[in-house]
């Protein structure tokens, strides 16, 4: 395929909900580790005096470390913004597919087909629904990244940091 993703088949449903689903979950984790490092480091930060000079000997070490889970944490930011798209395209999709169905199920008069047309229905409102929520998640996640991010970026450095 030439870059484009087809949503044109419930098989593309089921391949986000394993492929995508699961690289979604596992770049959740990881940058949520990540968000708590940062935090954790910052946490961990020897008391700079007005000269911002401490008396811990490795206080420049641990600045340091702030500083590099820091840029682990903006990259992760980056990257967690870039999911929306394909998310937006899919939940869209989805939207669209449950709206036919609930149209088409309508417009049926045998029972028998009319639940079949149910069943689907309800595969479609789960995954409108778990990308919603996957896509809340994101966001809300992206929200607690840039907070630490600027909690850092607040911190002031060791006096030999200019």
């Amino acid at each position: 395929m030439n870059g484009e993703e087809d949503f044109s088949s419930c098989d593309q449903a089921s391949a986000w909900s394993n492929d995508k689903d699961r690289d979604l979950e596992q770049f959740i984790s990881l940058a949520d580790r990540r968000t708590d490092a940062l935090y954790q480091r910052m946490r961990e930060l020897p008391k700079l005096d007005a000269d911002r000079n401490s008396e811990c000997p490795f206080a420049s070490r641990l600045f340091g470390a702030v500083k590099e889970e820091r840029e682990r944490v903006a990259f992760s930011v980056d990257l967690a913004q870039e999911y929306f798209p394909s998310i937006d395209k899919w939940l869209s999709q989805c939207r669209e597919e449950t709206d036919r169905i609930e149209r088409e199920r309508e417009e049926l008069a045998q029972r028998g087909a009319r639940m079949e047309f149910g069943e689907a229905l309800g595969g479609q409102q789960w995954l409108c629904e778990h990308l919603t929520d996957l896509r809340e998640r994101l966001s809300a996640l992206i929200d607690r990244m840039q907070a630490a991010l600027s909690q850092a970026d607040s911190l002031p450095t060791p006096g030999d940091e200019e």
